[in-house]
């Protein structure tokens, strides 16, 4: 064999090594994800967790950038995670640790990355980093909504039958109708009001708005 065919060998050897490790045998993209607490000392990662919240969320889903830094440094139970594939910065994620499981109040992958399978990855690192998780969604009526709702049901998260209204995170907005999904299981009455009571009082504090 030639050296210019030894090395045109070698290089397809590689590559195709790099290819089978970020695929698995569907063909889906795998990652190692890893969850970086979010640090203010860190202007880097702070500017870049606000920028992925701000283009991410519609501004009534929105705390202020003053409210986020309140609940940052004094809100006990918040969580702010940047979620990492190796050293890439690649979604967000801040939610609250509350005795009904972890509530997700944001997750979001950047913009430039998505439809690399990298939310569904994110998810399934999430339910297994906290076991019980809680979330919202919009009610499922429409085509947008209705594959937001498919697509945590495929992560394992049920639908809650309790009619529930999300408080305004502005004055100029009114309190919306959204549906609870709860991982590995609905919640029971006991645990859905424990979970509602705290979203009304700790997590929809108003300094934290």
């Amino acid at each position: 064999m030639s050296s210019w065919k030894k090395i045109t060998f070698k290089c397809r050897v590689i590559l195709r090594n790099a290819y089978a490790n970020h695929k698995n045998i569907t063909g889906i993209y795998t990652l190692s994800l890893t969850f970086s607490p979010l640090k203010q000392a860190n202007k880097d990662d702070t500017a870049w967790f606000h920028a992925v919240y701000d283009e991410a969320f519609p501004d009534f889903e929105q705390r202020t950038r003053k409210g986020r830094d309140y609940i940052l440094r004094h809100a006990a139970h918040y969580q702010a995670l940047i979620i990492l594939d190796g050293n890439t910065r690649v979604g967000i994620l801040g939610g609250w640790s509350l005795q009904a499981g972890f509530y997700i109040e944001h997750f979001a992958v950047d913009r430039h990355l998505r439809g690399r399978q990298l939310g569904r990855q994110a998810m399934e690192a999430i339910v297994a980093r906290y076991g019980k998780v809680i979330l919202e969604i919009d009610p499922p009526v429409d085509h947008v909504s209705q594959r937001r709702l498919a697509f945590y049901q495929a992560c394992g998260f049920v639908s809650n039958p309790y009619p529930h209204r999300h408080p305004n995170y502005k004055p100029q907005y009114a309190p919306h109708s959204l549906v609870v999904l709860s991982h590995p299981e609905t919640l029971s009455p006991q645990a859905y009001q424990a979970f509602a009571i705290m979203l009304n009082t700790d997590v929809m504090a108003e300094e934290g708005l």
